[in-house]
């Protein structure tokens, strides 16, 4: 399978939900280290990322279709990046 790995805007909402929401019980048990995630908590957590602070890269096939993504947060300890 060919796909590339692109930076994630906002824009990208709806790209990053519908991904999410297409997971099963069982991979968004993993992907949220909870255990059942209902749809709700999938669209708050897509609500609540700030991509003016956080980098998403995409996982994104030939025909655009998101099917990965990773998420990165910064992280302060002490006050402390």
């Amino acid at each position: 399978m060919h796909a590339n790995v692109i930076p994630l805007q906002a824009t990208d909402r709806p790209r990053i939900e519908a991904h999410l929401l297409r997971l099963s019980a069982a991979d968004r048990s993993l992907r949220f280290a909870a255990g059942v995630v209902p749809d709700d908590m999938v669209r708050r957590y897509v609500a609540s990322i700030d991509f003016g602070r956080q980098v998403l890269l995409g996982y994104v096939s030939l025909r655009g279709e998101l099917f990965g993504f990773a998420h990165g947060c910064p992280f302060v300890h002490a006050g402390r990046p």
